[in-house]
């Protein structure tokens, strides 16, 4: 039947959160970021290009941004909200820029996803070789 009984109200819809919870047996708890324990700018020799936020933090605030959508794209949400105020009540007049800013989330979303597989293949990979040393050691000793 399960651990959480369904007829209880202060657990109303806590077995829900129980089904998305990720666990890592290495020891990453998902919903605590792992630091960053790698240079970011190993592997490139040239240096990466630096992002930048376009939209200012009175920009922000004069759109009334959320606090949460304050990210690095807030530049293409500030130019939708504009464009459904312009537009107002046509608002699929303003699909462009809709798109623009969903593929500017997805984009920055790809790219803190690829940042966190990277940082963790070189964490798998220093344990990896700190485990071959030890064996190694251990060998020597033998």
């Amino acid at each position: 039947m399960g651990n959480i009984p369904f007829g209880n109200l202060s657990t109303y819809g806590a077995w829900w959160g129980t089904q998305f919870f990720v666990y890592d047996p290495d020891g990453m708890v998902m919903p605590k970021p792992p630091s960053i324990t790698h240079d970011p700018l190993e592997g490139f020799p040239n240096g990466r290009k630096p992002r930048v936020m376009i939209a200012t933090k009175e920009e922000m605030m004069s759109a009334k941004i959320p606090l949460d959508r304050r990210d690095y794209c807030a530049h293409k949400l500030i130019d939708y909200k504009n464009c459904r105020y312009m537009n107002f009540p046509f608002f699929v007049n303003c699909r462009h820029e809709y798109h623009d800013y969903e593929q500017c989330e997805y984009d920055d979303y790809v790219l803190r996803l690829k940042e966190a597989e990277r940082e963790r293949r070189l964490r798998k990979r220093d344990e990896l070789l700190a485990r071959k040393q030890a064996e190694a050691a251990k060998n020597l000793r033998a």
